[in-house]
């Protein structure tokens, strides 16, 4: 039997680019640990996921947006934490 031919890639085996830092990120001080992620990174990593939406107004979402690069966070997990914080701390 002759051996299985590997399939043509459509741009030769192009690798992505290195990400580069996000230009408002501020530069972390040279005395200040690196700071883990918090625990609803991996607790969402380990659950079902659904959709949830809502409409807030654009300032708040652009204070949401700098909070998140200055702590290193995703909106994601701002959002389950605050609701977490907001439902009392009860388990989800």
């Amino acid at each position: 039997m002759p051996a299985r031919k590997e399939p043509v890639r459509a741009f030769g085996g192009l690798q992505k680019a290195p990400r580069k830092a996000h230009p408002l990120a501020p530069e972390p001080a040279p005395s200040e640990p690196e700071t883990s992620k918090p625990a609803a990174t991996t607790a969402s990593a380990r659950t079902t996921l659904v959709p949830f939406s809502t409409r807030i107004t654009p300032e708040l979402l652009k204070e949401v947006r700098r909070a998140a690069v200055e702590k290193d966070m995703k909106i994601h997990d701002i959002t389950i934490e605050a609701l977490t914080a907001w439902l009392g701390g009860k388990n989800r």
